[in-house]
C-alpha cells in the first residue's frame, strides 16, 4: 500500500479540530466540535483512544476473521465515546464536545470501515467514484428518503447539523462493515471540509487526473480552498496494490 496523509487550517479558522492517524494498516479522520478548544481535544482524544483499543485487541485476537475485525472496530468507536462523553461532564470548558470518526483498517483484501457522523469514505475504483459512509446528519437523511437531491444536499444551509456524533450521548450506534478491495483501488477518507467545497464529481475528476497521491491528494486541498475553504481540511489517500 502507498498512503498520503494531510490537514489543513483552511481559509477562516482560527484553530484546527480535525485530527488524523495513519499507521500500521489503520487509518481514522476526525473532526471535532464543541465552543473554545473543545472540538480540538474530542477528535484528537477520540482518535487516540480508538487507536490504542483497536491495536490492543487486534494483538491479542488469534487467526481473526471479518467479523472479529467488525467487532474490534466496534468496541473501539465505544470505547472512545465513552472517554470524550465522561471528559465532557468532568470539565465544564470541554461540556458537550464531540467529534465525528471515520476509520479503515485494511485487513488482507478487505477495507473494515468505522464511522459515526459526517466524515466520509469513498472507493475510487477505475472511472467511477463511490461513497461508502453514510452522512449521519439531518440533510443525509432527507437525501436517503429521497426528500431531497444531491445537488440539493451539497447546497442545503443545514447540512452540518449531526445526528450521530461520538461523544454526546452515553450510547452509540456506529456503521461497522467491510469491503473487498482490488489492485488499483483509491480509498479517500475526508472531513467535511473538502466535500461540503467539492462535489463528488469534482472529487472524482481530481482524483482521475494522474497517479502520484500526494500531488492528487494537495490539489484536492488547493481546490477546496479555492472554492472557499471554510472548514478545517483533513485527507487520507490510500492505494490498494
Amino acid at each position: 500500500m502507498d498512503y498520503f496523509s494531510h490537514t489543513d487550517i483552511g481559509n477562516y479558522r482560527s484553530t484546527n479540530e480535525d485530527f488524523y492517524s495513519a499507521e500500521d494498516n489503520l487509518f481514522i479522520a476526525a473532526d471535532g466540535m464543541g465552543g473554545h478548544n473543545a472540538g480540538e481535544v474530542a477528535s484528537k482524544q477520540a482518535v487516540e483512544v480508538f487507536k490504542n483499543y483497536f491495536f490492543k485487541y487486534a494483538r491479542r485476537a488469534k487467526n481473526p476473521d471479518l467479523k472479529k475485525v467488525e467487532e474490534i472496530i466496534r468496541v473501539s468507536i465505544k470505547s472512545a465515546n465513552t472517554k470524550v462523553h465522561r471528559n465532557s461532564k468532568k470539565d465544564r470548558s470541554l461540556y458537550g464536545m464531540g467529534t465525528t470518526l471515520t476509520a479503515c483498517y485494511i485487513f488482507e483484501d478487505q477495507a473494515c470501515v468505522g464511522h459515526v457522523g459526517d466524515s466520509r469514505l469513498y472507493l475510487k475504483r477505475g472511472s467511477k467514484l463511490g461513497l461508502m459512509t453514510m452522512d449521519h446528519t439531518m440533510v443525509g437523511e432527507l437525501y436517503r428518503n429521497g426528500k431531497i437531491s444531491a445537488e440539493e444536499a451539497f447546497s442545503h444551509p443545514q447540512k452540518n447539523i449531526l445526528t450521530n456524533v461520538i461523544g454526546t450521548s452515553e450510547d452509540i450506534k456506529p456503521d461497522v462493515f467491510c469491503f473487498g478491495l482490488k489492485q488499483e483501488d483509491l480509498l479517500l477518507i475526508c472531513t467535511d471540509g473538502l466535500n461540503s467545497m467539492l462535489t463528488d464529481k469534482a472529487i472524482n475528476k481530481i482524483m482521475g487526473s494522474g497517479r502520484d497521491i500526494e500531488e492528487m491528494g494537495k490539489k484536492l486541498i488547493n481546490n477546496a480552498k479555492r472554492k472557499g475553504g471554510l472548514d478545517n481540511i483533513t485527507l487520507i489517500i490510500i492505494r490498494y496494490e
